[in-house]
């Protein structure tokens, strides 16, 4: 599920949802797909994004179109037009996050544009490297520095988080919660040092300020996560 809107016939809370990667995009379509359509269809959008955010694209390249920001909504369409939507993200533990992206990227299978060289990491590696992007999540659902858009719902809680995004949108709630593009792995904490813990303060710091995050806060993921 890429970021997207309602569609205009959508008879519910008219939303945006904003796919941070590795927060359960993949899993929601099942939910919103019916309702939404992308905002990479819009190609003043597009041209907008290739225009004034250099910055970010140097940062996240191929996946920007598939992950389009809130700044950049805003930017294009302006603030009252964002206000007038439930614009809502998922957030996750940015521990638990970084390693998901580590085994994402280095995945053959998804062919991400960073496999080629993340594949030679180890995870420490890999920290370094992501320090030196400077990307976390908050870059995608954040405005002028602080949360923008209107809701975070949390990973963790996913089955919690998806009846209450139903009941936010006045949709129906699933009966039951998919999961897909799942992978397999060991518990997050494996992958850390005491020093290489603290290291997350420094690349991911918005996203354990809003999310009121720690170290400790999300459940260890031993059989798989949905993407």
């Amino acid at each position: 599920m890429p970021t997207s809107r309602s569609q205009t016939d959508f008879r519910g809370n008219a939303f945006c949802f904003i796919h941070v990667p590795k927060t359960a995009g993949v899993t929601l379509t099942s939910l919103l797909e019916p309702f939404s359509d992308p905002y990479s269809l819009d190609e003043g959008l597009r041209s907008s994004i290739i225009r004034n955010s250099s910055e970010l694209l140097n940062r996240s390249q191929g996946t920007l179109f598939w992950h389009i920001t809130y700044n950049d909504l805003v930017l294009w369409y302006g603030e009252r037009t964002m206000e007038s939507l439930h614009s809502f993200a998922f957030v996750r533990n940015p521990w638990d996050w970084l390693v998901s992206m580590y085994h994402y990227i280095r995945d053959p299978k998804y062919a991400h544009y960073e496999q080629m060289i993340a594949s030679y990491m180890t995870f420490t590696e890999f920290l370094h490297y992501w320090r030196a992007k400077r990307l976390q999540q908050a870059d995608f659902f954040g405005w002028n520095g602080a949360q923008g858009v209107k809701k975070l719902y949390r990973f963790e809680n996913l089955d919690g988080s998806l009846a209450e995004l139903a009941s936010d949108l006045d949709i129906p709630a699933p009966e039951q919660v998919p999961r897909l593009n799942v992978s397999q792995r060991a518990p997050y904490r494996q992958y850390y040092t005491r020093e290489t813990a603290r290291w997350v303060h420094d690349i991911c710091p918005l996203d354990i300020e809003i999310g009121g995050y720690s170290y400790d806060d999300a459940p260890d993921v031993a059989h798989g996560e949905s993407a």
